[in-house]
């Protein structure tokens, strides 16, 4: 049972990775739209070079995150 201090930690937890979360897209966007400005290519490959990295970097994430969620129930051993 959770009760009502934990409750608040657990939001407050929440809250900070929201946070941080929206921060980081925030950075990403912002670097983005200076390549965007920057890249006078006719085939954009510097943004396409970023798009891949960003997607490498969101596909790892999910999984550490689902390797985290999976060893925290015990279904894997680490």
């Amino acid at each position: 049972m959770v009760h009502g201090n934990q409750m608040k930690v657990m939001l407050l937890n929440d809250m900070e990775k929201l946070e941080r979360t929206l921060f980081r897209l925030e950075q990403v966007a912002a670097i983005f739209t200076g390549l965007s400005i920057i890249d006078r290519t006719s085939d954009m490959w510097v943004l396409k070079v970023m798009g891949g990295f960003v997607g490498w970097e969101a596909l790892l994430y999910l999984l550490q995150e689902l390797h985290f969620r999976l060893s925290q129930k015990g279904k894997i051993g680490c």
